[in-house]
């Protein structure tokens, strides 16, 4: 993605969900993160995947939108409360703050309860849903016997020279 700055900023990121009718590829932030601002000041960005199995490079252009509310995010929230991770959108503190004292870990409990309140760490959920719409997937499978590379967009896939 590219920073307030115009820095080009790389980050990596848990694939949560694959909607492969809608073309579409889900994943978590704090909605206090700056790569939320980044985002929605320049909604493009461009993830890349490697598959050791199959020996794939793969670049996806995206268009992005960020959902701080609704059914997504609720049923984002609903799988997020169980783990570990949701103290994390519980914070009291934004993503990259500076601590007051060397890092150590809080106590927190391993699992939280959805039906405790939700002020445990200093108030409600932070989650947002970060919606990313392939625009084009440039391919690429590199095998001894030859590399093979295609960019596929909505018209007809192109085969391109490894």
């Amino acid at each position: 993605s590219i920073g307030l700055d115009g820095t080009v900023q790389a980050r990596t990121v848990v694939l949560r969900r694959v909607d492969i009718e809608a073309k579409r590829l889900l994943f978590y932030t704090d909605r206090r993160s700056p790569k939320v601002l980044e985002l929605k000041a320049t909604p493009v960005a461009s993830l890349v995947f490697w598959s050791r199995r199959l020996s794939w490079q793969i670049r996806a252009r995206v268009s992005i939108r960020i959902l701080e509310a609704g059914p997504v995010v609720d049923s984002a929230w609903a799988s997020v409360v169980q783990s570990p991770s949701a103290a994390d959108y519980l914070s009291s503190s934004p993503p990259g703050s500076v601590l007051p004292a060397p890092a150590v870990a809080p106590e927190t409990p391993a699992v939280l309860d959805a039906s405790q309140p939700l002020d445990l760490l200093g108030g409600p959920h932070q989650l947002a849903v970060v919606c990313a719409d392939v625009l084009s997937i440039d391919w690429l499978e590199l095998s001894r016997a030859g590399h093979r590379r295609a960019l596929l967009t909505n018209e007809v896939p192109q085969w391109l020279v490894p």
